[in-house]
């Protein structure tokens, strides 16, 4: 009988520690939470007085540094409106070259104008030079970003997760809303850093 009561307690132990363990928030849970507890505090409400509840939280898949490589080409890709055949071929180098050439060129007639007495002339060629110095500037900043994130193209920066979640929203009466929204974490994916409205 004696034996009977220690199984009993046992097992008792253990199903209680299984229902703590399943009812406990995962890692990903908690970094959810955080996130929206800052969000909340951001703009002077508690968390806890907001009901959030996390329906569903599944990973989709991680932001590897070769997806922001491609990201930065595809930036120059559209800002040179190559053709199909040079979307291979174009490169950072060759748009910065040929913004460099743009911007001597305005220059030059700048100046030219300028000796020759008509510097009135030179409002708008000033500022097409003034524009193609900011795109230049733009450009350059991809290429750095590209050329960071080549040196090791399989690094992860960031995994993507898509959650569903209800939140009583006080503007509105304290009415319950659910949002479904993809979330992303830092690199070393302790915690949630962006989120994005799924289209």
């Amino acid at each position: 009988m004696i034996n009977y009561y220690s199984q009993m307690k046992k097992i008792t132990l253990l199903l209680g520690i299984f229902l703590i363990a399943s009812c406990s928030k995962s890692k990903e849970e908690k970094m959810l939470y955080e996130y929206q507890k800052a969000k909340a505090t951001s703009i002077n409400f508690n968390i806890n007085d907001l009901d959030f509840n996390i329906k569903s939280l599944d990973k989709l898949n991680d932001v590897k540094a070769k997806d922001s490589m491609a990201f930065f080409k595809n930036k120059l890709i559209e800002y040179y409106k190559t053709t199909d055949k040079e979307k291979e071929t174009v490169s950072f180098e060759y748009v910065i070259n040929q913004l460099d050439t743009l911007i001597n060129s305005y220059q030059k007639l700048i100046l030219l104008r300028a000796k020759g007495g008509r510097s009135y002339l030179n409002y708008e060629d000033k500022e097409n030079r003034n524009k193609f110095i900011k795109e230049k500037v733009y450009v350059e900043s991809w290429k750095e970003q590209y050329d960071k994130y080549s040196k090791n193209p399989e690094v992860i920066l960031s995994s993507k997760y898509k959650a569903n979640y209800t939140i009583l929203n006080p503007v509105m009466n304290n009415a319950k809303q659910t949002f479904e929204k993809f979330f992303f974490t830092n690199s070393s994916q302790t915690k949630f850093v962006e989120e994005e409205n799924i289209k």
